[in-house]
């Protein structure tokens, strides 16, 4: 993914040692939550629509793991894995130490010390971050108040940045059960709240997207559905999630919406086109297939390489990023396998 993303070599050696030395023990065998066939990592591709595909390091790579103990093989606390990854010992000179102040803000709010703490509102959390967050997430908790019943959005999760202030972000993440282009887009602009130029762009390019995933899609009322032969169980299958992310010193809430593609869809290249000529339709071109063809490289020995598809907006703008499931691999791997077979 490194290769194909033409990320500098220096750049990929770091990665991969970085990976080898401090986060491969922790992975001992075991599924995780994030994706649906037990792979043990999920990997993404950012395609910031600034970028050329065709240019050098064109596409932000990140990757999500849950950490287990590699003795007991039991789950390991998240914030003392990265307690551990900020210290010298743990970073190997590879982290950039910032600033740990709203991670261990976050976890005393999540883990209070008594059960009187329990009642700490999240308006409270936010304030404590930084002042700013405030405005943002009263615009949002005004439009949760006026969600109810079974459709309502219902929180899931609270993330944040490990980054200094000016560049951090607080993530609530939320799953609902309504899934046509007319929900999500309401859903994306808080009923209506969300205005302006910006937004504006983001839906019209947002609904493009929409189109291309799903061409059955005959109006603005269509859900989308599941399709069969899909990997069981471990995810609500007719869902999609959201996250609505705060900036500091931004005075309104940026939405993103997560497509389950492994439910929404079983043919990975059909999904990786969509995305293609989504891109190609907004000015976004590459040489044709440039997409389709990193399919490839994520070899599966199970299940279906494609988890998720997202379109979020940003202070800059609008961004799509995929998500896998995958066993990375080397080609001469093939050769190797026809050898012993033969």
């Amino acid at each position: 993914m490194l290769s194909t993303a033409k990320y500098p070599i220096r750049a990929q050696a770091s990665h991969l040692i970085f990976w080898w030395a401090r986060l491969g023990g922790m992975m001992v065998g075991h599924p995780i939550l994030c994706t649906s066939d037990g792979s043990l990592v999920e990997f993404s591709w950012v395609l910031p629509r600034g970028t050329d595909p065709s240019g050098e390091n064109n596409r932000g790579i990140r990757f999500c793991i849950e950490p287990f103990h590699p003795e007991t093989c039991t789950r390991m606390s998240g914030g003392a894995v990265l307690d551990w990854l900020w210290s010298t010992e743990g970073n190997m000179g590879l982290i950039k130490q910032e600033s740990m102040e709203w991670k261990n803000t976050i976890e005393k709010w999540l883990y209070p010390k008594s059960r009187i703490q329990m009642s700490f509102p999240l308006r409270r959390l936010v304030a404590d971050l930084h002042p700013s967050l405030q405005e943002p997430c009263q615009i949002l908790c005004e439009y949760l108040n006026t969600q109810i019943g079974a459709s309502a959005l219902r929180f899931i999760m609270i993330a944040c940045d490990v980054t200094k202030l000016e560049k951090n972000r607080l993530k609530l993440y939320f799953m609902t059960p309504k899934i046509t282009l007319k929900d999500i887009i309401y859903d994306m602009t808080l009923g209506g709240m969300l205005t302006g130029p910006l937004m504006e762009d983001a839906m019209l390019n947002f609904k493009k997207l929409f189109l291309h995933l799903f061409p059955y899609v005959e109006n603005e009322c269509t859900h989308i559905v599941s399709e069969p032969g899909g990997p069981p169980g471990t995810r609500e299958s007719v869902r999609v999630m959201y996250y609505y992310e705060f900036f500091v010193g931004h005075p309104t809430p940026f939405p993103k919406v997560y497509f389950f593609m492994d439910r929404f869809s079983n043919n990975d290249l059909e999904t990786a086109r969509s995305v293609e000529y989504f891109l190609g339709d907004v000015g976004k071109r590459g040489k044709e297939g440039w997409l389709p063809t990193r399919l490839p490289m994520l070899k599966k020995r199970n299940g279906l390489p494609y988890t998720m598809v997202s379109f979020g907006t940003k202070p800059t703008g609008w961004e799509v990023t995929t998500y896998y499931s995958a066993e990375i691999y080397a080609l001469e791997r093939d050769s190797e396998v026809g050898s012993i077979a033969n």
